[in-house]
């Protein structure tokens, strides 16, 4: 990829997560453009889509169309959980970055899963904790940390 062009990401689900953690990408800079979406409530994609100001995006009908778009570089995976192993494998096979939010997966073999298929690729891959520095939760350990409720055993 040339420095001066934009990392294609392709968006696996629109929940309040991803909202939040494209949000956060594009007022970091001008270096991500998403190109595809996949979620079944057509009706929140246009919502987030309209909020990321990404309006040439296609809505896919499934997450293998978004995914296996020759165009994208990384795919963030922000289905619920128990979705996670069949999204992050079929990105990794179609030779895509990965990220997803925590946790990895539901299950100790869907993990094992995800790391095999990990390691037959050279590709990068991350799982995130977005709630952790949120405004409730960095108040709720404040808070806890004070002592407020008392001390917790």
């Amino acid at each position: 990829m040339q420095s001066d062009s934009k990392v294609k990401l392709a968006v696996i689900a629109t929940g309040a997560r991803s909202w939040t953690v494209v949000a956060d990408l594009q007022r970091a800079g001008d270096q991500t453009e998403i190109v595809a979406v996949f979620d079944p409530d057509r009706e929140r994609v246009a919502k987030r889509l309209k909020s990321w100001k990404s309006p040439d995006a296609q809505v896919c009908d499934t997450y293998q169309e978004a995914i296996q778009r020759e165009d994208v570089d990384w795919v963030m995976v922000f289905s619920p959980n128990a979705y996670h192993r069949e999204h992050i494998i079929c990105a990794l096979e179609a030779g895509k970055h990965v990220f997803t939010e925590k946790p990895l997966a539901t299950s100790i073999d869907d993990c094992q899963a995800i790391y095999e298929a990990h390691q037959k690729t050279d590709r990068l891959f991350a799982t995130g904790f977005v709630l952790r520095y949120a405004p409730l939760y960095r108040k709720t350990k404040e808070l806890l940390d004070q002592g407020f409720i008392g001390r917790i055993l």
